[in-house]
């Protein structure tokens, strides 16, 4: 009988089995997602070049969305803010930390803070499962890494068809808008706005006394 090979992991800092077929799935994933996202990026890059006294984020024009689902609601990062997606692996907690960091991880030599995007949407806390992935996206100010139970793919939409959320319910944090879809809506998270200034702050003072 053939196994199927595997590859040790790790999780909540215990050493478990994650089959290779698992791995090279997400891997497939993870370049796709990156590789798109760097596409976006070039592209905005020269509109920004040609286009210099507009303002590009409000152009009507296909935008790119990583569609991801935490409990069993959907939510979606613009392609361009987003870097890889990883399996998710054992996180270092940080001392000192704003209580809506979850600890660090290291990827690829950089060290990243992860958010609890569960406490940030109120939503109900769970231990994590080694399905679960990380988002490693970029905001204004740093990159973090936002823990999801599943990356659902890269889909399109333009502008137009983002309602914003000060339409639907002004002052809402931290979303930036909702988009539908055939089957459901689709909440965008305002990353720029998940680390409110003052969390900012107590962030970099705790990373600086870790390094």
């Amino acid at each position: 009988m053939t196994t199927k090979k595997a590859r040790d992991t790790k999780a909540s800092g215990t050493r478990v089995q994650v089959p290779s077929k698992d791995l090279a799935e997400l891997a497939t994933v993870s370049h796709d997602v990156a590789e798109r996202a760097q596409a976006e990026r070039n592209v905005l890059e020269k509109r920004s070049h040609r286009n210099s006294h507009m303002d590009i984020s409000n152009m009507n024009r296909l935008n790119h969305l990583v569609l991801v689902t935490l409990d069993e609601q959907r939510y979606a990062l613009h392609l361009h803010t987003v870097t890889r997606v990883v399996r998710t692996v054992e996180i270092t907690p940080l001392p000192k930390a704003p209580e809506i960091v979850r600890g660090v991880v290291n990827v690829q030599g950089q060290v990243i803070p992860v958010v609890n995007v569960r406490k940030r949407f109120r939503l109900p806390e769970r231990e994590p499962e080694l399905s679960d992935q990380l988002i490693i996206a970029n905001t204004a100010r740093r990159s973090i890494a936002l823990e999801v139970d599943a990356v659902d793919g890269v889909i399109e939409h333009s502008g137009e068809e983002m309602i914003p959320m000060e339409k639907i319910l002004p002052g809402t944090d931290y979303i930036e808008g909702v988009i539908k879809l055939e089957d459901g809506l689709v909440l965008i998270p305002d990353l720029d706005k998940f680390l409110p200034l003052e969390e900012d702050q107590e962030l970099d003072a705790s990373l600086k006394k870790k390094r």
